[in-house]
């Protein structure tokens, strides 16, 4: 069956969801993991047994009172050790037993399976597909909507104890915006009047009450009255391409949050050449290659060559799990209290 829309890659995908049969949180369970584990066991990896615990908060981007509980968790069930550290007796550093190393092996081989299913079932001419149809949607935003591109954006994905969801982007354009502070309130004003085309009788024009053409993506997908995903994501231009397929990779696919945060993308967002992630598949990029100019570059933290994009899911067990962009400094997750 051919996909030429955007809708019909939609239901291919639909399908796919129903067809793959291992999920991630499965696979952390099956290893005897918490996704919250998994993060504490993969950061104590990262740091090679020498952090404490609040050098582990830092690098979860959580309060060290968040992490106690995971923590106490991992030491009862053999995960982590905490032990003297030999520099300050009255600190303690956290290590991997010879448990919890296998644990997180048998996750990350999970992981790895999951993102060959995820590229086996969208598969090369799907890929291609996609950007295409990213492409045409980019163009008919450009040549036909009048609701512009810019910096300084920040995206607030939220849900609180009673399922109250936000989905908050909002941005200063330019470096500082328009370097106006309100006196009573001391909000950064943007200079958002840039947006608009200076062109009398576009789409985009300056007119009385005009809105101008803007990136923001924010989403919260709902199943009934229940919220299933809050998203968004800040990066210009780049936002639509990096919400959508966030909502593939969570939405379709059934990835978790971190799962889905830490899949390769791609961007397609104006210029002449896709831009995708050398993680991706080779046969991945070939595709891609057959299809449209590809620019192969990496997810790096500058230069930012694709959004920065958040991320709130309920998970099969009712409860919801965050994530941030993985390689945004300022970026982080903060669980509720």
């Amino acid at each position: 069956m051919r996909s030429d829309s955007p809708r019909s890659l939609a239901a291919e995908a639909a399908l796919f969801y129903e067809t793959i049969a291992e999920r991630l949180e499965p696979e952390l369970r099956a290893a005897g993991l918490t996704m919250g584990a998994f993060e504490l066991l993969s950061s104590v990896h990262a740091a090679r047994g020498q952090a404490h615990q609040a050098e582990l908060a830092r690098r979860l981007g959580i309060s060290p009172p968040t992490l106690c509980e995971t923590l106490r968790a991992a030491v009862r069930d053999g995960l982590v050790e905490q032990v003297e550290d030999p520099s300050d007796a009255r600190m303690r550093r956290v290590r991997l037993t010879a448990a919890g190393n296998r644990a997180l092996s048998a996750a990350l081989a999970a992981i790895d399976r999951l993102d060959q299913e995820v590229a086996q079932a969208l598969g090369e001419r799907r890929a291609a597909e996609l950007a295409a149809a990213l492409r045409q949607a980019y163009a008919e935003r450009l040549s036909g909507l009048g609701e512009a591109q810019g910096t300084c954006t920040s995206h607030l994905s939220v849900v609180d104890r009673d399922g109250m969801a936000v989905a908050l982007t909002t941005t200063l354009l330019s470096s500082f915006g328009s370097r106006m502070v309100l006196p009573g309130t001391g909000i950064l004003m943007n200079n958002g009047v840039m947006w608009f085309d200076p062109r009398p009788g576009t789409a985009n024009a300056i007119r009385p009450g005009g809105r101008p053409l803007t990136n923001m993506c924010p989403v919260v997908l709902r199943d009934g009255e229940a919220v299933r995903l809050v998203a968004g994501a800040s990066g210009g231009r780049r936002i639509l391409p990096a919400v959508l397929q966030m909502l593939c990779f969570a939405g379709r696919f059934g990835m978790g949050a971190e799962a889905a945060a830490a899949h390769p993308r791609i961007d397609v967002s104006g210029g002449e050449a896709v831009t995708a992630d050398p993680r991706l598949p080779p046969e991945v990029l070939e595709a891609l290659r057959a299809a449209e100019p590809v620019e192969v570059q990496e997810h790096t933290v500058l230069p930012a060559n694709y959004a920065c994009p958040n991320l709130i899911l309920r998970a099969a067990d009712g409860l919801f799990e965050g994530v941030a962009d993985l390689r945004t400094p300022g970026a982080t997750a903060i669980a509720a209290c």
